[in-house]
């Protein structure tokens, strides 16, 4: 996985568990399925831009990768 998606996915990580949220519960509001969630964020698999922008939209924050 490219460095700044994997940076990104660790952010949107952090930002769901600082939020209390659970997989299950970012998925209903993403529209995606917890096991795909997952692996994102665990840097097996990369992300398209329209998902890392649901993901984000879904949990109400902004990221900047420089």
């Amino acid at each position: 996985m490219d460095p700044k998606q994997k940076q990104l996915a660790e952010m949107i990580r952090d930002a769901r568990l600082k939020k209390g949220m659970s997989l299950n519960a970012l998925a209903r509001i993403a529209k995606m399925q917890p096991t795909q969630i997952s692996i994102i964020e665990s840097g097996k698999l990369g992300m398209t831009m329209t998902t890392a922008i649901r993901l984000c939209r879904a949990l109400k924050i902004k990221i900047q990768i420089p």
